[in-house]
């Protein structure tokens, strides 16, 4: 993977709450356009209008694969289009109804999405940037490392330039349930466990 500019690191000290902006004079907001079929895939691009094809990063939302929003944003739409960048936030499947693979796969399900509508939004989909925050970095750095995920897709690990991981925790799932994490946490990646048994099933099916 290439190393991403520096205003991609900057963003990680912005925290995820909730207030993304509306339309500014600078870029446009599409808000709920659908990536599949059901109600959860879902995405906002946040991107300009009228100029040449912008870098696109792709926001993966934490909330421990059950809980969270594409609209926790805050100031990243504002900060990436000062850098000419475009953002797409996405929700995904959770893990009430759905396992991590189906999460995975809506990652992916995006990248196509991009490829597909690049031209409608201005989006260079040669340069595309997956970021994630805790569980949504998590879920960013599966497709990112593992070639099979965008294959399944239909797509080439080539085809994303960069992941950054915002919140690596998740990464040591065993540790945080020993040593570091709240009844909550370790409650929450004890499920994940359960559920994430048959990613490497269905890979290969």
């Amino acid at each position: 993977m290439k190393a991403t500019h520096l205003f991609l690191l900057l963003s990680l000290m912005i925290p995820d709450v909730y207030g993304a902006p509306e339309d500014s004079d600078l870029f446009l907001v599409a808000r709920d356009l659908s990536y599949g079929d059901v109600d959860q895939q879902k995405l906002d691009v946040y991107y300009r209008s009228g100029t040449a094809r912008l870098p696109v990063v792709i926001y993966i939302h934490g909330g421990g694969w059950a809980f969270g929003d594409k609209k926790e944003v805050h100031y990243k739409p504002q900060n990436f289009d000062d850098q000419d960048v475009a953002l797409i936030s996405m929700n995904y499947r959770l893990r009430w109804d759905y396992e991590t693979y189906d999460q995975l796969e809506d990652i992916v399900s995006v990248n196509q999405w991009v490829q597909d509508n690049a031209v409608t939004y201005g989006l260079d989909e040669k340069k595309i940037v997956l970021m994630g925050h805790a569980a949504g970095a998590h879920l960013m750095s599966l497709v990112g490392i593992n070639e099979s995920h965008m294959k399944a897709g239909g797509l080439q690990l080539s085809d994303i330039s960069a992941v950054i991981s915002i919140d690596t925790a998740s990464y040591d799932i065993e540790r945080l349930m020993i040593e570091l994490g709240s009844f909550i946490e370790r409650r929450q990646h004890r499920l994940f466990l359960v559920t994430n048994n048959n990613i490497g099933a269905r890979l290969h099916r």
